[in-house]
């Protein structure tokens, strides 16, 4: 019996199923809408984190405040005078969404309790956090990632 060289049709079906499943996961995974936001949901838990460390670094207490007016924004500042509210000067760190830093994305939502809460000078939150969320959410409303408060105050990306 002469064996000819060469693929057969059940190897041939294989590999373009193969190639089908792998062209389906890679285009899932470089959806830009999906970076966007994931990218967004890292600035912002790492802006968390930050406010953290400006609180104890100053020895003061530091508030991080989040607005979904627009597209959203979220600010961190050190309250100098300790009264309670973020004066003019006290900002030190001020992010709007859908701009060229973080384009294509929106901050949709959030649980925080008047949209902020308050680090004080020991890193530990001074306002009850736990389980509040902030909502990152694509433009066209197709993808959204959850940021989860612990009651330390530290950020959990879902």
């Amino acid at each position: 019996m002469q064996r000819s060289s060469g693929f057969s049709l059940i190897e041939l079906l294989l590999a373009l199923a193969i190639a089908g499943i792998l062209l389906a996961v890679g285009t899932v995974a470089l959806n830009p809408g999906h970076f966007a936001v994931n990218q967004a949901a890292q600035v912002v838990s790492g802006a968390v984190a930050k406010t953290r460390f400006d609180a104890v670094q100053a020895n003061r207490t530091a508030q991080f405040e989040v607005s979904t007016a627009g597209h959203g924004s979220y600010s961190i500042c050190i309250d100098e005078n300790d009264n309670g509210t973020c004066d003019t000067g006290e900002t030190v760190d001020t992010q709007a969404f859908a701009t060229e830093s973080l384009p294509k994305v929106t901050l949709s939502g959030t649980t925080l309790t008047n949209g902020r809460f308050r680090i004080d000078r020991h890193g530990v939150p001074l306002d009850s956090v736990a389980g509040r969320t902030i909502t990152i959410t694509a433009l066209g409303g197709t993808y959204t990632r959850t940021i989860t408060l612990s009651a330390t105050g530290r950020a959990t990306i879902q």
